[in-house]
């Protein structure tokens, strides 16, 4: 893995479908993320050595703020076109 660890969960049951890292991640950046899951004693990583690297990016306050006045507006052609946008 490349870069430095940023967080790290708790080990996690498997009918947990969210969790919020302890810290705030940066506005702007876009993060590496992989699930390191224990199956029967063995780790299973995800994704795995032969698959791309998954990435996030956290959006910046500018673009929180309008996707929450897109939301508010029901539209989901400018939702779309927002998120299309901030890629």
């Amino acid at each position: 893995m490349r870069g430095h660890e940023v967080a790290t969960s708790e080990d996690l049951s498997s009918d947990r479908t969210s969790w919020t890292p302890p810290n705030q991640l940066n506005r702007g950046e876009t993060y590496p993320w992989n699930v390191i899951a224990i199956v029967d004693g063995k780790e299973i990583v995800s994704p795995g050595a032969s698959a791309s690297e998954m990435k996030f990016k956290v959006l910046s306050a500018s673009s929180a703020r309008e996707l929450e006045n897109l939301k508010k507006a029901n539209s989901h052609l400018a939702l779309g076109v927002c998120y299309a946008l901030n890629d």
